[in-house]
């Protein structure tokens, strides 16, 4: 890897979705949930690049029009192929390491994204992750060769949206980074993701209650909040991400896991 790395923060999103339509234009205390997670990603020091990469689909269009202001690059790729799109944005935008946030997270943390990205350099991984601080609050800091590599490795595009499986299932095809933030950090049973209804309500009244505007918040006064009312706490930590127990997530470890066979078609 160069000596001078180039680190952008590349956040996906797109319209589709199951559970809550079009959720990034979704208004969370008059701004839409998809310009409050690029504020936060804008306010990081160690990646003040930002891209919103959304896909091709026609519906995904509109979010051109939530780039602050041209102050958020725009990239349109791959619509099912998460690693597709990504490798494009980093090509487009000349990144070498990129700093991964989903369009869902109104409340990712520029504090947490400065960590990781020292933390992911510092180690020399190829993939880096946050453990324990609260859902919807986490970046992960990939390099863009380790999505090269990974791009060669698989033969399905069906689950890339689950992109982080693939590094953590192959811990010895990848270098990993698992970094535990500092204590004021860690409150894993928070859920600050906007993924369904109760979700919604809890971000509407964390924002609402304290007075943020359209601006980048930071993420301590959001969790001495949440602290002080843990019936806020209990209207959403209840839902659990899909890939994370049950069923399905027993199937998507194993399909993210690369077999040696695979592996045996691949090498020369």
């Amino acid at each position: 890897m160069p000596t001078k790395v180039k680190i952008g923060t590349i956040v996906a999103c797109r319209l589709q979705s199951e559970r809550l339509p079009r959720k990034a234009l979704i208004d969370i205390a008059g701004v839409p949930a998809i310009e409050r997670c690029l504020l936060n990603a804008l306010a990081s020091k160690r990646s003040p690049k930002v891209i919103l990469a959304t896909t091709t689909n026609p519906i995904d269009a509109v979010l051109e029009s939530h780039t602050l202001g041209g102050r958020v690059h725009f990239f349109r790729g791959s619509e099912n192929d998460m690693v597709s799109r990504f490798i494009g944005a980093a090509d487009k935008f000349d990144i070498d390491i990129i700093v991964r946030v989903t369009g869902d997270s109104p409340l990712i943390s520029y504090e947490l994204i400065d960590l990781l990205v020292d933390a992911h350099i510092k180690a020399g991984a190829d993939f880096s992750y946050l453990r324990d601080a609260p859902l919807g609050t986490r970046p992960e800091v990939l390099n863009k060769q380790a999505l090269v590599r990974l791009k060669s490795l698989i033969s399905t595009e069906k689950y890339t949206e689950y992109l982080s499986l693939y590094f953590k299932n192959n811990p010895d095809l990848f270098e990993l980074n698992e970094v535990a933030p500092p204590k004021i950090y860690r409150y894993p049973n928070y859920r600050l993701n906007l993924d369904w209804p109760e979700d919604l309500e809890v971000l509407k009244t964390i924002f609402e209650k304290l007075g943020i505007g359209k601006e980048a918040v930071a993420l301590q006064p959001v969790l001495r909040f949440l602290k002080q009312h843990p019936e806020i706490v209990a209207i959403n930590n209840f839902r659990k991400p899909r890939y994370a127990e049950g069923e399905f997530a027993q199937f998507l470890n194993r399909v993210t896991r690369i077999s040696a066979d695979r592996l045996r078609t691949i090498t020369p």
